[in-house]
């Protein structure tokens, strides 16, 4: 009977939520009788707790917001311990709790020494001590269920057994000796009110042997369907759950447990609704429906509901030519639709000139009628920019030549000059658009008052200007 109400009230105390002061529990303070204390606020306890601890956790930022008055005080403070994160004490309207959160935070276990109330002494020795990594200041709690966590965290964080010795109770001592960890293997956390997509998850126990297996959801909007074990049996053992949704919401917390040991998981319940009609759009914005003969003609479309339909098009006059298709950015072969909602372009060649070239795109039974124009591909052509070239310099200084190529792109640039003038850079070897800047630079390497030539071509297309050098 001992056990279960300690295991009771470390489940509590643990869960950093709920202040033990808030129940009827025996208290055993170190070197005294056991006695009673009784609080304000009277509770009845009906759940039977597990002598694993199962429901062994530790506060959420979530858990604290749902309390009021000190039980919100407690749960920030514990939360402030946990998570090491000290700008929660602004969160805590008693001031002498924000006190001993603060010497939580400072490490100052004299700031304890000062509290009269015994609880809250307790609370502030345990904060220092766990904060600080330092199981001596356990000892300074006249509460033993309290001392004998504070050992069991600090343990477990130091990752050494032999503070384990210092607990007095054996449920405690026999937790804080375990090596049970857990670990996820694969989980399947989106399912969908009403349909037989269920959220799924597979964790492997190790060294968790005769710990209880058991979950919580947070909100309660999943039922489980199967859990494949109750309670562990051997040394490595893989433990498989499922969970129905009950009810529609996009962030749902599921704690998957064996023992004190937990993974947490956000779930995702949706709301099935019927499939809607098939339909398509055309995407004009992200369309090209104008291009030039040999160049290409892009036509993008968006397809709702239309999974596993099949894409057709047509073209009158022929002078489209079909290149690809690719499904949300990805090139396919197979023109059937993979998904309920898919960016579908279509890429042409224009082989021929004409205006208003019919091109009407089919998904299933539905169609979208759209015309492109296919125009004459002009010549490249060079501009000189005189505002933007520099051909007189002295002797050490740059001359450079500027012109624009119109519609050269993919062209080869190359340039030529006097003897006198060495070659500095020149800004592009290809022409990359329809309208680009080049612009070569040479540097006059000697004085001289005869004109010096510069050229710059582009394909075959050329341009010739003269540059001079002075003293």
């Amino acid at each position: 009977m001992r056990d279960l109400f300690l295991v009771l009230i470390i489940s509590v105390l643990m869960s950093g939520c709920i202040s033990l002061g808030d129940y009827l529990y025996p208290v055993t303070t170190r070197g005294t009788t056991t006695s009673t204390v009784e609080t304000t606020t009277t509770t009845t306890i009906t759940t039977t707790p597990s002598t694993t601890l199962s429901e062994f956790r530790y506060p959420e930022l979530r858990d604290c917001e749902k309390l009021r008055g000190k039980a919100k005080d407690d749960c920030y403070y514990d939360l402030a311990v946990d998570k090491r994160d000290f700008s929660l004490c602004d969160e805590i309207k008693s001031n002498l709790l924000r006190t001993v959160c603060v010497a939580a935070e400072k490490r100052d276990r004299g700031i304890c020494d000062l509290i009269n109330d015994s609880e809250t002494r307790d609370k502030c020795y345990y904060g220092v001590a766990v904060t600080g990594g330092d199981e001596k200041i356990c000892g300074y709690i006249d509460l033993e269920i309290l001392g004998d966590t504070c050992y069991l965290r600090i343990s477990k964080s130091k990752k050494d057994k032999k503070i384990c010795s210092n607990i007095k109770f054996p449920t405690i001592q026999n937790i804080c000796l375990s090596d049970c960890t857990i670990r996820e293997m694969s989980s399947d956390m989106i399912g969908t009110v009403g349909k037989d997509d269920h959220i799924s998850a597979i964790i492997r126990a190790e060294g968790c042997k005769g710990l209880r297996v058991s979950y919580e959801t947070d909100p309660e909007y999943l039922s489980l369907i199967n859990q494949s074990i109750s309670r562990v049996s051997e040394d490595d053992e893989e433990i498989f759950y499922e969970f129905m949704c009950q009810r529609g919401k996009s962030e749902i917390y599921l704690y998957l447990k064996v023992g004190d040991e937990k993974i947490t998981k956000k779930a995702a319940c949706g709301t099935f609704i019927a499939p809607e009609e098939c339909s398509i759009q055309l995407l004009a914005n992200e369309s090209k429906l104008d291009s030039r003969v040999t160049e290409d003609i892009h036509v993008v479309i968006l397809a709702k509901n239309c999974k596993d339909e099949l894409i057709s098009y047509y073209v009158k006059p022929e002078y489209l030519k079909f290149i690809n298709w690719s499904f949300s950015g990805l090139l396919r072969e197979s023109n059937k639709i993979s998904s309920d909602l898919e960016k579908i372009e279509m890429s042409y060649e224009c082989n021929g000139t004409y205006d208003g070239i019919l091109l009407k795109i089919g998904v299933g039974s539905k169609d979208i009628n759209t015309y492109v124009t296919c125009r004459t591909k002009p010549e490249c052509s060079l501009e000189f920019l005189d505002g933007k070239s520099k051909l007189e310099a002295r002797v050490g200084e740059n001359v450079y030549l500027t012109v624009l190529a119109k519609e050269c792109r993919g062209k080869t640039v190359e340039d030529s000059a006097e003897a006198w003038l060495s070659f500095v850079n020149r800004s592009t070897d290809k022409v990359k658009s329809n309208r680009e800047e080049i612009t070569v630079t040479y540097k006059c390497e000697k004085a001289t008052n005869l004109f010096l030539f510069i050229r710059l071509s582009v394909g075959d297309e050329e341009i010739i200007r003269y540059a001079r050098c002075k003293h």
